[in-house]
């Protein structure tokens, strides 16, 4: 009855469509959608060139992906965050993983 109506309309707008990407789509029945973070203060990140940038490598594989997905990044912060580059730059794209590295842009 009612329920078994109300359950066929969450259904139908909990899909997911695939837009586009960078690798040929799959059955969109299988479309996923995967979120987390690498902690706000736990992130591992590395050093490199010196002291002025780090990187982190992210672990995905929790997401099951088959293919590489697009992924998007994002920092936050407490101040002066807005004079990094490279928050959404990722690097190594993977099924299971991907870096990111970060530089503090020099202001003149």
């Amino acid at each position: 009855g009612d329920l078994d109506s109300l359950k066929g309309n969450i259904e139908d707008r909990a899909s997911v469509t695939v837009l586009n990407g960078e690798e040929e789509n799959g059955d969109p029945k299988c479309a996923k959608v995967c979120s987390g973070t690498t902690g706000r203060r736990s992130t591992d990140w590395t050093d490199y060139r010196g002291s002025t940038g780090v990187y982190t490598e992210v672990d995905i594989s929790g997401c099951g992906f088959v293919k590489i997905p697009t992924i998007t990044t994002a920092i936050e912060g407490s101040g002066s965050h807005w004079e990094i580059t490279g928050t959404s730059a990722v690097y190594n794209a993977k099924t299971g993983s991907f870096s990111i590295y970060l530089r503090q842009t020099e202001l003149t």
